[in-house]
């Protein structure tokens, strides 16, 4: 049994469940944290070479109950790597993807591609924060998106125009950014709340250069 849980913003998760009664599943496949997994999904003989995901081993699980017992691997792809500890940094005369390329390569993770943003930053400062969170909100200013692809390689590029997207009337059939109901959608939730919500909010700032309040 096996599942795969992509989301926006967040690196994509994975877990591997085996029927293993005797114990032998990790030493067979030399399966330890770390190792390299991906997965494709095949059906027919199609979908070799396109990966659905590709990432690392973060996890190793026995589980057992009345019809016998299991090994479960889990992991993330390579994203999680950005979000394992909190960094306090200075960054100067620097362009956002002059700072992507920097912490990305701090956390060792391949680059797919990094297009050049045009403003500098004077003085950045990263606030005790993730990699993964401090980069976010760099593409968000920067009108980027950020993301691993399937290959487990990053990605911090301008978006796709909406105006590239299917009209509502295309079929399923027609389009793989298309999701239909009974024939793409299995299951769906969705639901609106009012909790946490707030009346105001108020920012502040500092200019560093003339050293006043914004």
């Amino acid at each position: 049994d096996g599942w795969v849980d992509q989301g926006v913003n967040v690196p994509a998760a994975f877990r591997l469940t085996f029927r293993d009664p005797y114990h032998r599943l990790l030493g067979k496949l030399n399966v330890q944290f770390g190792t390299k997994v991906v997965i494709t999904p095949i059906a027919d003989g199609h979908g070799k070479g396109n990966p659905l995901l590709t990432g690392e081993v973060t996890g190793l699980e026995t589980d057992y109950d009345g019809t016998g017992s299991f090994t479960v691997i889990r992991g993330y792809d390579y994203g999680h790597r950005l979000m394992r500890q909190r960094r306090v940094a200075a960054y100067r005369n620097q362009k956002a993807s002059d700072i992507a390329r920097k912490l990305v390569a701090l956390d060792g993770v391949s680059i797919g591609r990094i297009q050049a943003t045009k403003g500098t930053y004077g003085f950045l400062a990263q606030p005790n924060v993730t990699d993964w969170d401090f980069l976010a909100r760099l593409a968000d200013e920067n009108k980027m998106v950020m993301y691993l692809d399937s290959h487990g390689k990053f990605r911090f590029v301008t978006p796709k125009p909406s105006a590239g997207a299917p009209s509502p009337s295309t079929d399923g059939d027609k389009s793989t950014f298309v999701l239909q109901a009974g024939h793409d959608i299995l299951r769906l939730r969705a639901a609106v709340t009012a909790a946490d919500q707030i009346g105001e909010v108020e920012s502040r700032g500092w200019n560093v250069t003339t050293k006043r309040k914004i």
